[in-house]
C-alpha cells in the first residue's frame, strides 16, 4: 500500500473525492485517524496564528509517519489521507504573505517543511478559484460548520482564499504531486493511473 495525501484549498472537494474513491475502488482505503482540533483540542481556538500553524504542521507530520506505517502493513491498497504536509506549506505561506506570522516564525516552520524524511505523494485538488469561493460562501450561508466558520473566518476571506489557492496552484509540476481541477469520475481514473506508478 502507498499512502497518498489529498490536499488543496478548503472548499475544493477533498472529502467528496476520498469518499468516492473508497466507495468505488477496492484498491483504495482511507486513514481512519484524525484530530478535530475544535472538538478534541478545545484550547486550539485561543492559539495565535503561529501556534496554530505549528500544531497543524506537527500533526500532519505525525499523520505522515502513521500513514506510512499503516501503508507498509497492507501492500494491497492505497491509503488516502485527508490533508498533509502540502496543506501546511500552502497555509503557512499564505499566512506569511498576509503578515499573520513573522519572517522568523516562517523560517522555523519552513525548516520543518523542508526537512521531511521523504517526498509525500500528494493529490492536489485545485478547482478554479471562483468555484472554491462559491462553495465556501454556500457552506457559510448553509451554516454547515458554524463553529469552524467562526473560529477560522479569517481563512474564508476572499484575499486569503486567493492567496491559498495560488500557493496550491504553484505546486503543479512537482514530481510527487498530481494536480486535479475537479473530483469527477475522470479525476478518479487519473488518480488510479498515477497511483499505479508510485
Amino acid at each position: 500500500m502507498t499512502a497518498i495525501y489529498v490536499s488543496g484549498p478548503h472548499g475544493g472537494g477533498k472529502t467528496t473525492l476520498i469518499e468516492r474513491l473508497v466507495r468505488d475502488r477496492p484498491d483504495f482505503s482511507a486513514l481512519s485517524f484524525d484530530i478535530d482540533f475544535l472538538r478534541d483540542f478545545t484550547s486550539f481556538k485561543g492559539l495565535q496564528h503561529w501556534e496554530r500553524c505549528l500544531v497543524r504542521l506537527y500533526h500532519r507530520s505525525y499523520l505522515t509517519t502513521l500513514a506510512d506505517s499503516r501503508a507498509t502493513a497492507d501492500p494491497g491498497t492505497h491509503l488516502l489521507v485527508s490533508r498533509g504536509i502540502r496543506d501546511s506549506e500552502a497555509y503557512i505561506r499564505a499566512y506569511t504573505k498576509l503578515g499573520w506570522i513573522t519572517p522568523e516564525q516562517f523560517r522555523d516552520l519552513d525548516f520543518v517543511l523542508r526537512n521531511q524524511a521523504h517526498p509525500v505523494p500528494t493529490v492536489l485538488l485545485v478547482p478554479p478559484l471562483d468555484t472554491v469561493v462559491t462553495r465556501l460562501r454556500g457552506r457559510t450561508r448553509a451554516g454547515v460548520r458554524e463553529e469552524r466558520d467562526r473560529v477560522f473566518r479569517h481563512e474564508d476571506t476572499d484575499e486569503f482564499t486567493r492567496l491559498l489557492w495560488e500557493e496550491f496552484a504553484a505546486m503543479e509540476g512537482r514530481d510527487d504531486v498530481l494536480v486535479l481541477r475537479d473530483n469527477d469520475p475522470g479525476a478518479i481514473e487519473q488518480i488510479r493511473g498515477w497511483a499505479s506508478t508510485l
